[in-house]
């Protein structure tokens, strides 16, 4: 799972992971306090390379996390939004 880029962003930014096989993958956005924003998507998806757009225009200012979920694989990674 990379950084997503641009970090801190305005609005806009993407996500890029690899999956070694496929299979069911889910990806989450949290506030600070741990709360779920939005599920970005959780579905079954192929092996290879995946870039993900996470648009931010609906949300206030400030730090989230974003959580990758993909077989026994898991990682909550910071974003920063600013407008």
């Amino acid at each position: 799972l990379a950084p997503n880029f641009p970090n801190p962003f305005n609005a806009v930014t993407l996500i890029d992971y690899s999956l070694k096989e496929k299979g069911n993958v889910r990806l989450e956005l949290f506030d600070l306090q741990g709360r779920n924003i939005r599920t970005v998507f959780a579905e079954n998806q192929p092996a290879g390379r995946h870039r993900i757009s996470i648009d931010g225009s609906e949300l206030s200012t400030g730090l989230y996390f974003y959580r990758l979920e993909a077989g026994k694989f898991a990682e909550t990674k910071k974003m920063l939004l600013t407008k």
